[in-house]
């Protein structure tokens, strides 16, 4: 009877042997009687080239993934005539994927992805008909997407990403009509979607980002009801997004940032009740964000950044409990910073810099738990900067340049020791005294307190900063001598007029 692999006693030592390029033999004696090999994490290294294929007639399984084999693929791996499931990723194999692969007409499971292979698509590949799933991703593979691949009707999972494939996505690919994961992101794609694409209606996961597709998103992206991750981000995509995307409300994370997208966020989005992530910067959407956030009740990140979003900013995102990430920079808000952003006690990331806020930065933001970048820079706020932002003892980076704030710098602000990032106070109406207790930042890389009005000397306490590699105190009015520091000695004159 033949003998499954995973259950062979001395499965180790054979397994020796055949990486020692030793002739093939069942450890039971009986050759040919393997029908399963599963090494996977296994420490295994070497190559595949006395690998007796021919030995093993009965084969059907062969997972070696995620060891430290290389050189090619053997052609002879063709051999493997039974085989059903084949996984050698995570190795570093390199050459071309062997023609001959495409003779493995029992194939149901092909896994390459994770290695050094070059050169392009088999096409033969299109004659595995009883093919399920199919990763090649993560290689040096070029050359077009083969049409023939579009034979595969039996394909549910498909990952080309992170290769240099080029050329337009084949219609073909739209004859997968039972496809659940397409993954393409990382190419050099280009040329616009072939309309067949709109025949996947059973995509849970769809990727597209970094690369050159251009025009329309797909019409009919969410028509199955069950598309939980759509990324077309990097693109040169234009036009509105599709009306279906709207009531797509399986969505859990949606990107499409740096593109040439219009439309009105308010109109043209949806509630997603399972939204983690959504990502709408850099690209021409106009609207206000709405005071209902119904999709922001399990989000973690919200970027809407370099649009053309008006009105202001809901207090109602104040509720997005969850909420790590809140960037909504470059833009033209206009209005408060809400108070109620206070409440979000998860939040690591809050970026509203290039707006036109007004009034004063809230005490709220200073009980904030966990932020560790704060930019608020380049808006109309006013007022003093509140002392409660020192408590905020996880911040790397806090940048209210380029606003009206007034009065001096709060001696609190030194309690951010973990300050490293960069401190940026240039171009307000800040007076006084530069605080000593600053020199206790002595992580901090980047500071700029230029164009204000602070007068009086650069504090002695300045020379213990020694991680500072920039610094510019120009625009003011101090005197006397500067600090015992690298970056102060080696910064320009510019940087003290």
């Amino acid at each position: 009877m033949p003998c499954s692999w995973s259950y062979c006693k001395a499965a180790f030592s054979y397994v020796m042997e055949l990486f020692l390029g030793l002739h093939l033999r069942c450890t039971f004696g009986i050759k040919g009687s393997v029908t399963r090999i599963n090494f996977t994490n296994a420490g295994l290294k070497g190559t595949l080239n006395d690998f007796n294929f021919s030995s093993l007639p009965n084969l059907s399984w062969l997972n070696l993934h995620n060891n430290t084999l290389f050189g090619n693929i053997p052609p002879t791996i063709s051999n493997l005539s039974k085989l059903a499931f084949l996984n050698l990723g995570f190795n570093q194999f390199n050459g071309y994927i062997p023609q001959r692969i495409g003779y493995l007409m029992d194939l149901n499971v092909l896994r390459l992805s994770n290695n050094l292979l070059s050169g392009s698509i088999p096409l033969n590949i299109g004659n595995l008909t009883n093919l399920s799933l199919l990763y090649l991703a993560n290689n040096y593979l070029s050359g077009s997407i083969p049409p023939q691949l579009g034979k595969l009707k039996s394909l549910t999972k498909l990952r080309l990403n992170l290769n240099n494939i080029t050329g337009s996505i084949p219609a073909s690919l739209g004859d997968f009509i039972g496809l659940k994961v397409l993954s393409l992101y990382g190419n050099q794609l280009s040329g616009p979607l072939p309309v067949e694409i709109n025949n996947l209606t059973n995509l849970t996961l769809f990727f597209l980002s970094n690369n050159t597709i251009s025009g329309l998103l797909p019409e009919h992206i969410c028509h199955g009801g069950i598309l939980e991750d759509f990324c077309a981000s990097n693109n040169h995509f234009t036009g509105r997004v599709p009306k279906v995307l709207r009531n797509c409300t399986s969505l859990t994370r949606l990107r499409l940032d740096r593109n040439q997208l219009i439309g009105n966020i308010s109109e043209d989005f949806g509630i997603y009740p399972k939204l983690d992530f959504i990502d709408l910067s850099y690209n021409n959407f106009h609207g206000k964000i709405s005071p209902n956030c119904g999709w922001c009740q399990l989000l973690t990140s919200l970027k809407i950044s370099n649009n053309q979003i008006t009105g202001e900013i809901p207090p109602e995102l104040g509720e997005s409990n969850h909420l790590h990430v809140l960037d909504l920079s470059s833009n033209r808000l206009i209005g408060e910073i809400p108070k109620e952003l206070g409440n979000l006690k998860s939040l690591f990331n809050l970026t509203l810099s290039k707006n036109n806020l007004s009034n004063n930065i809230p005490l709220e933001i200073g009980t904030l738990p966990d932020p560790a970048y704060l930019d608020l820079a380049a808006n109309n706020l006013i007022g003093p900067i509140p002392q409660q932002l020192g408590d905020c003892s996880k911040l790397l980076y806090l940048n209210l340049s380029n606003n009206n704030l007034s009065q001096s710098i709060p001696a609190q602000i030194s309690n951010l020791v973990s300050l490293q990032v960069g401190l940026d106070l240039t171009r307000n109406l800040l007076f006084g005294d530069i605080p000593w207790q600053l020199g206790k930042l002595v992580i901090l890389e980047v500071l700029n307190l230029s164009h204000n009005e602070f007068s009086g000397s650069i504090p002695s306490s300045f020379d213990e900063m020694e991680s500072l590699r920039l610094v510019d105190l120009s625009y003011n009015e101090l005197e006397g001598p500067l600090p015992d520091n690298k970056a102060f000695r080696e910064a320009p004159m510019e940087a003290y007029i």
